[in-house]
C-alpha cells in the first residue's frame, strides 16, 4: 500500500470520527430540547417571597424553634454570590417539630418531573423530611414526603450537595396542576432515632422543578432508621397464621454501596405464612395504602 494510500485512509477516518462526533452532539442537543426547569427560588432577592409569588416562612410547633433568614456570607453561600436560606432549627423537646414554608400559589407542575436543590449542614447528619402539598379535597392525598436520605446518600454534609427526587416518588398526591406548599420539617423523634442534630442550621439554595426524568425513584435503601420507605408509607410485620416477623436497622453486614444502615428480617414460620410490608403513600397515618403509577419505569 503506498504512502498515498495510508494518507487517504487516514484522512477518511478522521473525518468519520469528525461526523460521528458531531452526530453525537446533535443527538443530545435534540434529547435536551424538550426539557426546561422552573425555578422556584434562589433567595437573591432577600425577599420572604419566591418566583411564584408565593410567601415563605418558618413555623414550629411542641416547643420547637425555626428561624428562616438569607445570608450572604461568601463562605458559606452557594454559588459565591446573592443570597442563600439559613434555616435555625432546634428540636430538642420530645415530640416537637418546625420547618420551612414556600406557598406555590396554586401553580400547575403537571409538566415536571422532578424537584432539585443544594443543601449542606453546619456540622453534617443535619435530618429533615421533604413535603409537597396540593390542594386535594382528599385529606391523604393533598401531601407526600420523603426524607433527605432517600436521595442523598450519606446524608448531609458540610459540603454543597445537590439532591435530585423524582415527582413520581410524590405519587400520594392526586395531581400536579394545583400545588399548595413546598415544606422541609425537622422532627424531634425522627431526629433522635438517627442520632442526627436536634439542634444546629442548614443551609438551602437555588430550589428548581425540572422536566428531564431522571429515570429511578428509590423506595428504600434504609439509609435512614426510620420505618417511612422513600414513597412516604410506613413499614409493619404480619403474620398469617402460627409465626411471628420483625424488622430492625444495623450497620452491620452493609452493602457494599456505603450506605450507613441495612434492615434486618427476623422471621419464625412455624404454619402458613409470616413477612414484612411497605405501604406506599401512607396518608395521614403513614398506613394508607394509596397507588403509585410507576408504568414509566
Amino acid at each position: 500500500m503506498s504512502s498515498d494510500t495510508c494518507y487517504f485512509n487516514v484522512v477518511i477516518n478522521m473525518k468519520l470520527k469528525k461526523i460521528n462526533f458531531i452526530f453525537i452532539l446533535i443527538i443530545l442537543f435534540i434529547s435536551r430540547l424538550d426539557t426546561k426547569t422552573l425555578l422556584m427560588d434562589n433567595f437573591n432577592t432577600g425577599e420572604k417571597k419566591n418566583k411564584f409569588g408565593g410567601g415563605t416562612g418558618g413555623f414550629a410547633g411542641g416547643g420547637a424553634l425555626c428561624k428562616d433568614r438569607f445570608i450572604y456570607d461568601p463562605t458559606i453561600l452557594f454559588g459565591k454570590r446573592g443570597y442563600s436560606l439559613k434555616l435555625k432549627y432546634d428540636v430538642t423537646a420530645v415530640n416537637s417539630y418546625c420547618g420551612y414554608y414556600s406557598k406555590l400559589n396554586f401553580i400547575d407542575l403537571s409538566d415536571y418531573n422532578y424537584l432539585s436543590f443544594w443543601v449542606r449542614g453546619d456540622v453534617g447528619g443535619e435530618f429533615f423530611k421533604i413535603e409537597i402539598k396540593n390542594s386535594s379535597g382528599d385529606a391523604n392525598r393533598k401531601v407526600a414526603k420523603s426524607y433527605i436520605n432517600d436521595y442523598l446518600d450519606g446524608g448531609v454534609t458540610t459540603q454543597w450537595q445537590k439532591v435530585v427526587i423524582p415527582l413520581d416518588t410524590f405519587g400520594a398526591l392526586d395531581g400536579w396542576t394545583n400545588m399548595n406548599e413546598f415544606v422541609i420539617v425537622f422532627e424531634n423523634y425522627q431526629s433522635s432515632v438517627n442520632n442526627s442534630p436536634l439542634y444546629g442550621n442548614i443551609y438551602i439554595d437555588n430550589i428548581v422543578f425540572g422536566s428531564w426524568s431522571p429515570g429511578y425513584v428509590r423506595f428504600d435503601h434504609f439509609g435512614d432508621n426510620v420505618g417511612i420507605n422513600g414513597f412516604g408509607g410506613n413499614m409493619g410485620d404480619y403474620d398469617g397464621g402460627n409465626g411471628s416477623a420483625s424488622h430492625y436497622m444495623t450497620n452491620i453486614n452493609l452493602f457494599t454501596g456505603g450506605f450507613p444502615l441495612t434492615m434486618v428480617s427476623r422471621y419464625n414460620i412455624v404454619t402458613a405464612f409470616v413477612g414484612n410490608s411497605f405501604i406506599f403513600g401512607g396518608g395521614t397515618t403513614g398506613w394508607i395504602e394509596i397507588p403509585h403509577n410507576l408504568s414509566a419505569y
